[in-house]
């Protein structure tokens, strides 16, 4: 019996510890927050290790554009060691995405578009790195395996092939829709799944869609996962020690949100890197000692009672590292 998504992520997280560069790595992206001329980085933190080579990339382009608005800019320099690098990690990211989707891209290469492969990957597909030499096989088998065999993965496989080539459009235009709309607070069933028309009107496009939704999701929380085991040992956890007050503890059909107010310097370097996974443990009920894992979707600063504290949106990861299961039901 194959492990868990979540617990095959973990072991791989553990492997990466082993990683030669590995601290090489995170003192460079550390670097780079604080360097002149990354001012932009913080923009681009969803991309992860691409963020500092984009705006490398595109400097001239960033430099003409701030200067046609007046605003001084410092052209961002990388050293070819520190390119190579950054490289090195996307490689890594990139190699596991690519390996657990292999089923379906065989199958459906234009699914590439919908997942947005080739977009986020295409700064270091010429790089020669034998990612593979860095894992245990064994463990990289695992994720492959627990990835490969869950059902998201087994419902594209098998509707209809006419459901993916004839809406290839349709479905990459729906799922970025849905994916930014599941990211707001949500109560009940949102109204606007089904639409377009065609697509309340097709039982085959509405699992593929849901299905690709929550396959995005769980490659975005893998590759999430992967990116702060460069920088962190283990995952921040709230609990009694830095929870203030809980201002929502809901559950609906698509998913679980809690909404948690915590001291305003707590996690706030990590998330500068972009929205961070981490773990929950209820500091109200102390018998309790189930511990969540989670993705902070938001945060805000406000003042109050307890003087400046933070406001953080956790959403609630199961163990496939998806929060909306419930989407094929």
């Amino acid at each position: 019996m194959s492990l868990s998504i979540k617990k095959s992520a973990c072991l791989l997280c553990k492997e990466l510890w082993k990683l030669e560069d590995r601290d090489k790595i995170a003192e460079l992206v550390n670097s780079l927050y604080e360097r002149s001329g990354f001012s932009l980085l913080q923009s681009f933190s969803h991309i992860q290790f691409l963020g500092p080579l984009h705006v490398y990339r595109y400097r001239n382009r960033y430099g003409e554009f701030f200067k046609k608005k007046g605003i001084q800019f410092e052209s961002p320099s990388l050293s070819e060691e520190e390119i190579l690098l950054l490289e090195e990690a996307h490689s890594i990211l990139q190699f596991i995405s690519r390996r657990c989707l292999s089923g379906i891209m065989n199958k459906y290469p234009s699914l590439e578009n919908v997942f947005d492969l080739n977009s986020k990957f295409e700064y270091s597909n010429h790089l020669d790195i034998d990612v593979q030499q860095i894992f245990d096989e064994n463990i990289l088998d695992e994720i492959i395996n627990s990835f490969c065999s869950n059902i998201y993965v087994e419902t594209i496989l098998n509707v209809p092939e006419h459901t993916v080539f004839s809406n290839i459009d349709l479905l990459k235009a729906t799922v970025i829709d849905w994916l930014n709309k599941l990211n707001q607070d949500i109560d009940d069933i949102p109204s606007w799944m089904g639409s377009p028309p065609q697509v309340d009107e097709d039982a085959n496009l509405l699992k593929l869609i849901s299905s690709v939704v929550c396959l995005s999701q769980i490659i975005n929380n893998l590759n999430q996962l992967l990116f702060q085991s460069f920088f962190l040992d283990k995952l921040p956890l709230f609990d009694i020690n830095n929870i203030i007050d809980i201002d929502k503890n809901s559950s609906c059909h698509i998913c679980h949100d809690i909404v948690l107010v915590t001291r305003d310097d707590f996690l706030f370097e990590m998330m500068r890197f972009g929205y961070p996974i981490v773990l929950f443990k209820n500091p109200i009920n102390s018998e309790d000692a189930t511990v969540l894992m989670g993705r902070i979707l938001s945060h805000s600063f406000e003042w109050g009672d307890y003087g400046q504290t933070q406001k953080l949106f956790f959403r609630e990861l199961d163990d496939m590292l998806c929060s909306y299961s419930n989407l094929l039901h």
